[in-house]
């Protein structure tokens, strides 16, 4: 378990933890049911964090180095597996039916990143909707699976589906990583400087740079970025000018907008059609404490 603890020690914002909490305003879900759901999304975002990083071949998460860099490749896969187990073994204590839940969202979670995978093995530049669909698994996913497993233990609001409040808040939290990955300053600090240059996947704002563009310069850049494993800061600074002449970023900061936009409308949908008819204040305040400052374009080395 030393690999998961390490990861688990790191600074995070707990935004899924909060994201529970704040559903349970409306499901009332028992406390032993709540523990085990806190913990088996904690495990599983645990795992994933760790997976991702071999994957992707991240040297660091959240400013220090991923679990790989400290444990081993080979622990560090076994421990994330093993994890699967313990959540299974967490699973079956609850009612009938999350453990079909659980296999469907772990299914999802695993389409989601094989997708990306796939894209950047391949140099295939997807397209948004291939993209959003990526998401919905692979972020969203965890969001999803902690919704349907509180709504199948709930003593209230049984009938509340907030399914597609989360894969949107999915959506709006990944093209957000993707946005402050190469417009925020404080990001770089604990991440390193544009590392979606570097690790060769397809962010939303690549994914529309590229397909904005006839320019072979930014496709040159990304093909020997896929050779050396990564890009000079000279390189970088000249992706990130092509994709400045492509204004994807603000085309990005548009979609978070509007992204913010529909969160609102649905939650205040669910708000009217809880029992209560209350707002959830919780979640709204989850959203404020993500909105992005949008009083720059990109970040500049």
């Amino acid at each position: 378990m030393e690999p998961c603890d390490y990861i688990a020690s790191l600074p995070s914002k707990k935004i899924r933890n909060f994201a529970i909490d704040a559903l349970d305003i409306w499901y009332k879900v028992p406390d032993t049911a709540l523990d085990i759901i806190t913990y088996v999304i904690e495990m599983l975002h645990n795992s994933s964090l760790i997976i991702d990083d071999i994957e992707d071949n991240s040297t660091i998460r959240r400013g220090m180095p991923s679990a790989h860099m400290v444990f081993g490749m080979s622990e560090s896969i076994n421990t994330a597996s093993f994890l699967f187990a313990k959540c299974l073994q967490a699973i079956l204590k609850l009612s009938s039916g999350a453990a079909q839940i659980y296999a469907e969202e772990l299914a999802n979670l695993h389409l989601g990143q094989g997708l990306e995978l796939r894209w950047t093995f391949y140099k295939e530049c997807p397209s948004e909707e291939q993209y959003m669909q990526m998401v919905d698994g692979k972020t969203g996913g965890l969001f999803r699976f902690a919704g349907r497993l509180m709504k199948l233990e709930a003593t209230q609001n049984k009938n509340l589906d907030v399914d597609d409040l989360l894969t949107l808040m999915g959506r709006y939290f990944q093209i957000r990583d993707d946005y402050q990955n190469l417009g925020s300053k404080d990001y770089a600090l604990t991440k390193g400087s544009l590392t979606d240059l570097d690790e060769g996947k397809y962010s939303f704002i690549l994914i529309h740079a590229l397909n904005n563009t006839r320019d072979a310069q930014l496709r040159g850049l990304l093909e020997l970025r896929s050779r050396t494993g990564g890009m000079t800061a000279e390189q970088k600074k000249l992706a990130m000018t092509i994709i400045g002449r492509t204004k994807s970023m603000e085309y990005t900061q548009n979609v978070l907008k509007e992204l913010q936009e529909e969160i609102k409308n649905r939650l205040e949908e669910l708000e009217a059609e809880n029992k209560l008819g209350e707002p959830n204040w919780m979640l709204r305040a989850i959203m404020s404490r993500l909105r992005v400052d949008f009083s720059w374009t990109s970040y500049i080395l």
